[in-house]
């Protein structure tokens, strides 16, 4: 299943409890009982970190986290370890995009973000080959509510069909 690595489930979360957040690590061998990983938090920042999305492909963790303290991108970093992380680039533009969601399909790279730039606020959809330089593709969820829209999840279905989740605020 998803989340599981190495016989252990993993969770990255954000840890408020900081002036600039900063992001935690969890392990678990059944997804129901959780273990704060000793060296948390095991990745912190000059600009506070939020929402935290982790893949793991090809032996290399990939972390995407929104910037919530100049709330203009999202903070890509990597990892060999899923513990000690490498910034490689940040995911700004005219948008904003926040709060990432990322799945792969098929060799190619899929990052759904809220649209941060003025409400009401949408879900943006940005492709990539590489897990670290994207594309903007447009917008795949706009409601004229003037709430914002969060992604939440992706699933792609026994039926290829792709299931968007999300909230609002």
């Amino acid at each position: 299943p998803k989340g599981v690595i190495d016989s252990n489930w993993h969770a990255w979360v954000t840890n408020t409890t900081t002036t600039t957040h900063t992001i935690d690590h969890f392990t678990s061998p059944d997804g129901i009982n959780w273990t704060a990983d000793p060296n948390n938090p095991v990745l912190s920042d000059s600009v506070s970190l939020e929402d935290p999305c982790v893949v793991y492909i090809n032996g290399t963790y990939y972390m995407y986290a929104e910037d919530s303290t100049n709330g203009d991108g999202i903070q890509i970093y990597t990892s060999t370890d899923g513990l000690n992380w490498t910034f490689q680039t940040k995911l700004t533009d005219a948008n904003k995009p926040q709060s990432p969601v990322v799945v792969i399909d098929n060799g190619t790279w899929y990052l759904f973000a809220e649209e941060y730039a003025s409400a009401p606020y949408s879900v943006l959809l940005y492709n990539s080959t590489d897990g670290i330089n994207w594309s903007y593709i447009g917008v795949v969820y706009d409601e004229s509510l003037n709430n914002g829209w969060v992604p939440d999840s992706i699933i792609k279905d026994e039926n290829g069909v792709w299931h968007l989740y999300v909230h609002n605020y």
